[in-house]
């Protein structure tokens, strides 16, 4: 990542040197602001002022200055897991609400998105070569059909899965057969369908039926993703056992907590 001063944060100062220290003063008091907040026990909130500027950094014409903002973030007292949880599916979220007001283009919302799910590979530990699960940890397959777009959301909910000790295999891209032949020849606790508000019913009913077929028909299957904000009863419409945007709450219900998690009431922020 680029490193201060080649950073993207604050604007360049226009016409004087007092302008540029001015701007960096601002930048810095708005990410000391939100530390402070999560430092007194506040609620983690997304700053707007500096979503704006990560938004208009994921779309410029140079590739690296949203990395150079990141790295200013970092370098104020945010932490990884804050920018991956909180400000890289706001981000998501904005520039979809951009497009759909024709306020930015599919090919720049299509950029960011890409910039967005790399962004989480390149900062974020528990995406890295030699992360490994908590022992004995339960192991959870979340996956996301071949042709959907929406697969940021998953990505960060695998993230935090991982990041609090699971065995998280992500399917993103493949063919419903070949996760159908993993689930024959791999055992896994739990099955997470990130699904998105477009997914025909009829479809996940049938993809749920071939998943058990495949797996122990015991094994839970839990519905997340923007589809439950368009349906209600997704269970019995689907035959899945858990409907849950909170996957947290879904490995709760099935007992399957880790042990530094028993005491900790909080719970995953999608």
């Amino acid at each position: 990542m680029a490193k201060w001063p080649n950073s993207a944060g604050p604007e360049k100062p226009t016409t004087s040197a007092s302008k540029g220290a001015a701007s960096v003063d601002v930048f810095a008091r708005q990410v000391i602001e939100v530390v402070a907040t999560r430092q007194s026990g506040g609620e983690r909130l997304v700053d707007t002022t500096l979503l704006k500027r990560f938004c208009d950094q994921l779309i410029a014409r140079d590739q690296k200055k949203h990395l150079a903002f990141v790295d200013h973030l970092l370098a104020s007292g945010l932490r990884r897991e804050e920018i991956c949880d909180l400000y890289v599916p706001a981000a998501a979220r904005v520039l979809g609400d951009q497009w759909c007001e024709d306020q930015t283009s599919f090919a720049d919302v299509t950029i960011g998105s890409a910039r967005l799910q790399n962004l989480l590979r390149s900062i974020a530990p528990e995406w890295q070569v030699g992360w490994s699960p908590a022992p004995n940890a339960p192991s959870v397959l979340m996956y996301v059909r071949q042709d959907e777009f929406h697969t940021l959301g998953a990505m960060v909910a695998a993230g935090q899965m991982r990041r609090l000790g699971y065995d998280v295999t992500l399917h993103i891209g493949y063919e419903v057969h070949e996760t159908l032949q993993v689930l024959l020849e791999e055992p896994f606790d739990i099955v997470m369908i990130s699904a998105s508000s477009s997914e025909r019913l009829e479809s996940l009913r049938k993809l749920i039926v071939n998943m058990r077929n495949a797996a122990d028909v015991n094994m839970p299957i839990a519905i997340g993703g923007s589809i439950l904000l368009t349906h209600d009863d997704l269970k019995t419409l689907t035959g899945a056992d858990y409907a849950e945007a909170d996957p947290r709450r879904v490995l709760r219900s099935c007992g399957m907590i880790l042990p530094h998690m028993a005491s900790d009431p909080t719970e995953i922020e999608t």
